[in-house]
């Protein structure tokens, strides 16, 4: 599924539609001023606790059109892969490894792995293993729109209030989850 033909206010849109030459590849999307990844790793506290809670509602309800309407697993979900426009708005992008055709409770073969070094190296800079759902990692790799759900959860994990205790960012440290 291209983010040029979905259609939603928190689903990063395309404005001028892919251009090939012989050794670039050009797409321009609506203006963004970084990521969730870069706003972890740099300026966490800039923001407030009601903000990081709009993002994750506005990123929650791109994903509930990508699963009920689109009926799309986008299975490369993480802090990389959302994009926050100048309004603070976060938009969900980074659609390269969505499948499409996918029902709730349907476990399909996953169309790539995270077993293997040539494909570790090939999708280190698109995907985060750290936020892939368990199913996604295993051999033969599933996934559907639970993995979704899971690396959301994952994604909830660093930006909550509730996980700024001392022994939660402990945890969530110990499993990689924190940026700081």
């Amino acid at each position: 599924m291209s983010l040029q033909r979905l259609r939603h206010p928190h689903i990063l849109s395309v404005i001028e539609a892919l251009v090939e030459e012989r050794s670039t590849l050009a797409f321009a999307t609506k203006p963004v001023v970084g990521t969730v990844a870069q706003l972890l790793e740099n300026n966490r506290h800039e923001l407030s606790n009601l903000e990081m809670k709009c993002g994750l509602l506005d990123v929650a309800e791109a994903m509930q059109f990508l699963h009920e309407d689109a009926k799309t697993a986008h299975l490369g979900f993480s802090p990389y892969s959302i994009f926050i426009d100048p309004q603070g708005k976060w938009l969900l992008g980074g659609l390269g490894f969505s499948f499409s055709g996918v029902q709730w409770g349907q476990m399909m073969d996953c169309p790539f792995a995270f077993s293997g070094q040539e494909v570790e190296q090939m999708l280190f800079a698109c995907l985060r293993k750290r936020y892939a759902a368990p199913e996604m990692c295993g051999f033969p790799a599933k996934c559907g729109l639970e993995s979704d759900m899971f690396s959301m959860g994952l994604l909830a994990c660093p930006t909550s209030v509730f996980f700024s205790h001392p022994r939660w960012r402990l945890c969530c440290k110990r499993f990689g989850l924190l940026f700081s």
